[in-house]
C-alpha cells in the first residue's frame, strides 16, 4: 500500500499519507524515508487535486510527539508547508506542545552583563512596542502569559530570556525543575528573547536611548543569537 501510495503520486496525498506516517510512527520506527516521499508528493500534487486536510497533519504531529521525535516533527512541517493546507488550532497546539514543551524565565536584563551564558542558541522577537511581540511570543510558546501583555505600548522593558525545553516541566507548574527520563532526540533547547520596543513606548529619550544601545550591541556581538524575527 505504501508502494502504491508513494509511486502514483494519487490525489489526495493529505488524507492517504497523514495515517500511515502516524501509524509508522506509533510503533516508534523512524521512516525518514517516507516522510520526505510525504514531502515530495505534497509538491508534485497538481491544482486538480482535492485541498488536503489539516487532520492527518496534526495526527502525524500527535505521534512524533508520542515518540518524542523532533526530526521527524520537521519533516511533518515540510509536508504541511508544501501541501498549501490551512492552519488550523489543532496544528498551531501539537506544534507548541512539541516545540515549546517547557517553558522557564530566566531573566529581565537590562544591559548584556545580566545575560545569560552563550552555550544554548536564541531567537529574538524585535519590533516597535505597538507590534503585539509579547503577545506573538505566548502564542508560540503555548502559553497564556509567559511574557506580560498590555494595551499600553511599551510594557516592555527588559530583555525578557525564557529557557524553552531545558526540562520537563514548567518551572509555573513544579517547585523543582524535573530532568526527562526519557528525552527528545534531539532535545530542541532553545532561548527566546522578547526585547523592548521603542516606537510608541510612553518613556523618556534616555530609556530609548538606553534600548538602543542594549539592542544594537546584543545584535552585533550575540553569538549564540540564532535568528531575529521582525516584527512590522
Amino acid at each position: 500500500l505504501i508502494e502504491d501510495v508513494l509511486g502514483e503520486g494519487v490525489a489526495r496525498p493529505g488524507r492517504i499519507y497523514g495515517p500511515i506516517v502516524a501509524g509508522l510512527l506509533d510503533k516508534r520506527r523512524r521512516p525518514y524515508d517516507l516522510l520526505r516521499d510525504w514531502v515530495q508528493a505534497e509538491s508534485d500534487t497538481s491544482e486538480n487535486c482535492e485541498p488536503p486536510s489539516h487532520i492527518p497533519f496534526a495526527k502525524a504531529l500527535e505521534a512524533c510527539r508520542r515518540s518524542k521525535d523532533l526530526d521527524a516533527a520537521y519533516l511533518v512541517l515540510d509536508a504541511f508547508d508544501a501541501s498549501s493546507c490551512e492552519d488550523h488550532a489543532d496544528l498551531s497546539r501539537e506544534i507548541s506542545s512539541i516545540f515549546a514543551r517547557s517553558v522557564r524565565f530566566i531573566v529581565g536584563a537590562v544591559s548584556s552583563k545580566q545575560l545569560p551564558s552563550t552555550e544554548v542558541k536564541e531567537v529574538a522577537f524585535v519590533g516597535r512596542s505597538n507590534v503585539g511581540k509579547s503577545s506573538l511570543v505566548n502564542m508560540f510558546l503555548g502559553r497564556t502569559k509567559a511574557a506580560y501583555v498590555s494595551k499600553k505600548p511599551g510594557k516592555t522593558r527588559q530583555f525578557n530570556v525564557f529557557d524553552v525545553n531545558s526540562a520537563s516541566v514548567d518551572s509555573r507548574r513544579a517547585s523543582s525543575v524535573v530532568e526527562e527520563s526519557s528525552p527528545w532526540s534531539p532535545s530542541g533547547r532553545f532561548r527566546l528573547v522578547d526585547v523592548p520596543g521603542s516606537g510608541y513606548a510612553k518613556v523618556s529619550e534616555s530609556y530609548r536611548d538606553e534600548w538602543k544601545v542594549f539592542l544594537r550591541e546584543y545584535l552585533g556581538t550575540r553569538d549564540n543569537l540564532e535568528a531575529v524575527c521582525h516584527l512590522v
